[in-house]
């Protein structure tokens, strides 16, 4: 494992936090300029990663053991996200979401004694709100190419009813991932299954610190959908004229 990681090359630059005002996304028709990704592609430091996520991820006793080098890592190429090719950007993400779902700690509290109980996993790597947040804050055009697998990822951690996936889903960076890639129709079928699981799962994940934010975003697709069946009704008309008279239909005797 210091081998392969020995090979990442070196971030000399400044380490740049990134802050957002709002939780809102930043909307692509205000005429906001979308940053340009020029950085070339390395195929070497993607096998570097994934080769150490396998390795970390073997069994608990290599999570315990390597799993915070590799998320380490991680998170240093996405503290500067330019600098580096959208593809290892999507792909560093979603390795350092399988690194969370396999080391994710919660810290339930003992109700006799209210200190932290007892679990087998006492490794805590990696960060929800912090994770989230750094997702959220790439630029619009990153966060639109790396879609797939960042979805997939949040999908690997909220498919079942669990704490994690109550920390994610009450997080105000997860909606505003969600909405900004809504309005991809790519993304979109992938971020209403996440929704769509949050909301029917049992116990649902939606609750009174994420109910507008579900809302809003239902709210998104429901707009979508209106657009969709407006222009599929003047095509029908359309067809109709095209396709020469109308049926007339018999009135009763």
């Amino acid at each position: 494992m210091d081998t392969l990681l020995d090979q990442i090359p070196e971030d000399n630059g400044s380490m740049v936090i990134t802050v957002k005002a709002e939780n809102i996304p930043p909307s692509q028709a205000n005429g906001q300029k979308q940053r340009q990704n020029s950085a070339v592609y390395d195929p070497a430091l993607v096998y570097i990663l994934e080769f150490c996520t396998v390795l970390a991820l073997r069994d608990d006793s290599t999570v315990e053991l390597l799993g915070k080098r590799v998320v380490e890592a991680i998170q240093a190429i996405l503290r500067d996200v330019p600098r580096y090719h959208p593809i290892l950007i999507e792909r560093a993400t979603f390795y350092l979401f399988n690194l969370l779902q396999a080391s994710y700690v919660s810290r339930p509290f003992c109700q006799f004694t209210r200190r932290p109980a007892h679990r087998p996993q006492e490794y805590d790597y990696v960060r929800v709100p912090i994770l989230l947040h750094t997702v959220s804050s790439f630029p619009n055009d990153t966060l639109v190419k790396a879609a797939g697998l960042v979805l997939r990822g949040l999908k690997l951690c909220t498919e079942k009813p669990c704490p994690l996936r109550n920390e994610i889903m009450t997080s105000p960076d997860f909606w505003v991932i969600l909405q900004t890639l809504a309005t991809d129709a790519d993304a979109a079928p992938a971020v209403f299954e996440i929704l769509d699981g949050g909301v029917a799962g049992t116990p649902s994940a939606i609750m009174a610190e994420n109910y507008e934010a579900a809302l809003a975003l239902l709210n998104e697709f429901a707009s979508m959908a209106s657009v969709g069946a407006v222009a599929e009704q003047k095509n029908d008309r359309k067809q109709g004229r095209k396709g020469g008279r109308p049926v007339k239909q018999e009135k009763p005797r």
